[in-house]
């Protein structure tokens, strides 16, 4: 069956509690390589997800559990910390199988709506502000920005306060902070989601990646839907149960071939 560390490379965020039999979302700095001995007791795969900005220590954090014997698969994708910790525990909760959980990450990843609210534009490279927006920003223009990182990106200006859409998602969670009212309701209405909680221990992160003042936002859907229908067959390579024809981890196309074949 196996067991898989899926870490999120997430500095100053708090340590994730989720643990399951065979699933442990840990937290990872992206400056720090070393618990890897620790954490490769007793599993058989890795999954090594982390923000685009820190690809490098994300390649690097999976270098080191594959040199431990770990099968291991990475993603680096351009959410905020905050997404990246809920698409893990989302996988943590809903994946059938060790070999099934980098397929229903990708599916949560794909699924979520992300995006921040921030007083200023000055740190912002994706989505880019507009020369306007960067002018504006200069300025003590009340209401701030809504920065939408999923789907078509795109910031906007926090005007007024508007009715929120119906609830098309879970929850919407975000990152504690100063978040006006008006960027609450637009963030709600943009994400469809149809409550809104704070989460304690992001305001670093999102600081970090947003600016300074920034509060992140993520709405993921209660179901996301099965990521890899069946059939699904033993990796020939580390024994996940994969969907057939290819193992996210050891990259082996055509599984169910080979495995006929041992059969046979």
């Amino acid at each position: 069956m196996g067991r898989l560390v899926l870490g999120v490379l997430c500095a100053d965020a708090p340590q994730q509690d989720l643990t399951r039999t065979d699933v442990a979302v840990v937290r990872l700095d992206p400056d720090d390589a070393t618990p890897w001995a620790d954490l490769a007791t007793g599993a058989t795969h890795a999954v090594v997800l982390g923000e685009r900005r820190h690809e490098l220590a994300v390649r690097h954090h999976a270098a080191l559990a594959a040199d431990l014997g770990l099968a291991v698969a990475w993603r680096a994708t351009l959410l905020g910390p905050l997404a990246l910790v809920a698409a893990a525990r989302y996988t943590a909760q809903n994946a059938a199988s060790v070999g099934l959980a980098p397929a229903v990450l990708d599916a949560a990843v794909a699924a979520l709506w992300n995006g921040a609210w921030v007083p200023k534009v000055a740190r912002l490279d994706h989505p880019a502000p507009s020369l306007a927006q960067h002018l504006r920003s200069w300025l003590p223009v009340p209401g701030g920005y809504l920065v939408t990182l999923t789907g078509e990106p795109r910031v906007e200006r926090v005007t007024s306060a508007r009715a929120a859409a119906a609830g098309r998602r879970g929850h919407l969670l975000h990152s504690e902070g100063a978040l006006p009212a008006a960027a609450r309701d637009l963030a709600q209405d943009r994400s469809g989601a149809a409550d809104v909680t704070a989460v304690a221990g992001f305001d670093r992160p999102a600081a970090a990646r947003f600016g300074p003042g920034a509060v992140e936002l993520v709405a993921l859907p209660e179901t996301v839907g099965p990521p890899a229908p069946g059939p699904h067959v033993a990796c020939p390579a580390c024994g996940a149960e994969v969907p057939a024809g290819f193992c996210p981890y050891c990259r082996v196309r055509r599984a169910e071939t080979a495995h006929a074949g041992a059969e046979a």
